[in-house]
């Protein structure tokens, strides 16, 4: 019986141990929403926990995407289930992904802002232009390229990088102009950091 209380006891305390363990790592997360204003999308979300966190952010600012925004373009408007732009961080240990994107409209043609898009893209490497899926493929996030599974009709997307950083411009066309996103996607695996 005296091996039976000893390992009741035991189990006890390794049982009490995990749970404050636990309840530690609880009590070091916070999370905030910052909104601003009633029915508002504008809201931001940071979340941080010992083991990583996450921050998103609805207003961007275009110069955080790397790509100057086509001249006379607008921000295009939000849809009643998606903002039309997006800054969002994720962080843990041994990976990280960065994500800013932001929704325009123009009056010109896809052509005409395609053209504009290609022209600037170069500047990060060379251009994969793809009228489909346009996909990253590799296994570590410093060395992914993209390809493109082609697909008849729809948007035309543009995409480049170099190594850990990659720039993506969408365009699809609309009765009088055009539509495009602006997109840019940053990796890091457990040799780099953001």
């Amino acid at each position: 019986m005296r091996d039976r209380d000893r390992f009741n006891k035991l189990a006890g305390v390794g049982a009490a141990t995990t749970a404050a363990i636990l309840l530690l790592g609880l009590a070091a997360c916070s999370m905030s929403v910052d909104q601003k204003g009633e029915g508002s999308k504008k809201d931001n979300v940071d979340i941080q926990t010992p083991f990583g966190g996450l921050q998103v952010r609805t207003e961007v600012d275009p110069k955080d995407i790397g790509l100057p925004v086509y001249a006379g373009a607008r921000r295009a408007p939000d849809d009643p289930h998606d903002t039309s732009s997006a800054n969002v961080t994720l962080g843990i240990p041994g990976f990280g992904l960065k994500v800013v994107a932001a929704k325009f409209e123009s009056d010109d043609s896809a052509e005409k802002v395609l053209e504009f898009y290609r022209k600037e893209l170069k500047s990060y490497g060379e251009v994969t232009e793809c009228k489909g899926d346009l996909n990253l493929k590799g296994d570590s996030p410093g060395e992914q390229e993209f390809t493109c599974k082609q697909k008849p009709g729809g948007e035309v997307t543009l995409g480049t990088g170099k190594g850990s950083s990659h720039r993506i411009v969408s365009v699809e066309r609309k009765d009088k102009g055009c539509k495009f996103a602006l997109v840019y996607l940053q990796m890091h695996g457990k040799e780099s950091t953001m």
